[in-house]
């Protein structure tokens, strides 16, 4: 990598080491046993909002949260008809039960509160985002998708400013989120607009591409995905057009980027 970034006629081109990596993260997951179990939801009980104030717990738990929160929700506004005072959902004695994470689903209503009654974390992860983005779209709270949308377009969108900061010096925690959201969106589905970013930066990075705590849970379609990537990064660099060109520069070109996207493309 030094003599990439020295000038003259070196040209941008990954390590040997990186390339092999990837040759041999794939043979590996290509042995991946993919039938493993599913893991049984959380269940939280939802009682209406009689009583003042709303709940938030990591366990599954009663939350109280204001009816005209979730008014802004097409479903419950069924569940809560105002004909029927008494009905499920009223009391503690008899919530609604939602086999949804508490933490996730009470992100989708901190839309509706704001930041100081229900706030968010302050770095929220990569599942809790997913989860809440999970929750606002299951039960259709608008603001809550599109807090869950924006915050995944700002770190995994390559016109983002924090996703070229990240490509420019990546962290351990940046390779991890990545990869998060590699898992998340074989689970989820509806998150092909980010997995680009996330995997082109994967391509990119040679520092933690041996970690096996990070890389050996990868499933065998995104090794595969990351393994043309790679090549496609590969050939890229050995062109004319890269002579005199340093690495970091050559994988922030935007040509090279929208290429080894679409190489990746499913």
């Amino acid at each position: 990598m030094e003599g990439m970034r020295r000038a003259g006629t070196s040209k941008a081109r990954p390590s040997k080491r990186k390339f092999s990596s990837y040759s041999r993260l794939h043979q590996v997951l290509a042995e991946f046993d993919d039938d493993s179990e599913a893991v049984e939801p959380k269940v939280v009980a939802a009682s209406a909002p009689t009583k003042s104030g709303p709940g938030r717990h990591p366990q599954g738990c009663l939350l109280r949260i204001q009816q005209a929160v979730l008014n802004h929700s097409k479903t419950f506004r069924v569940m809560f008809p105002l004909s029927h005072p008494e009905g499920k959902g009223t009391s503690d004695d008899n919530p609604i039960h939602l086999p949804d994470d508490p933490e996730h689903f009470c992100g989708a209503p901190s839309e509706y509160h704001g930041p100081t009654v229900m706030p968010h974390p302050d770095k929220p992860s990569v599942e809790y985002i997913v989860g809440v983005l999970r929750v606002a779209r299951k039960y259709g709270f608008a603001l809550a998708e599109e807090w869950a949308l924006r915050a995944l377009r700002t770190e995994f969108s390559v016109g983002s400013r924090q996703w070229q900061d990240a490509l420019a010096r990546p962290s351990r925690e940046d390779i991890q989120r990545s990869l998060v959201l590699l898992r998340l969106a074989q689970q989820e589905g509806g998150l092909d607009d980010f997995l680009g970013a996330a995997l082109y930066l994967l391509c990119t990075e040679e520092t933690w591409d041996e970690d096996e705590c990070l890389y050996g849970g990868m499933h065998i379609q995104d090794a595969s995905r990351l393994a043309q990537g790679t090549r496609r990064l590969y050939r890229l660099s050995g062109s004319k057009s890269t002579v005199g060109v340093g690495w970091r520069s050559f994988i922030r070109t935007k040509e090279v980027i929208e290429e080894v996207i679409t190489a990746m493309a499913p």
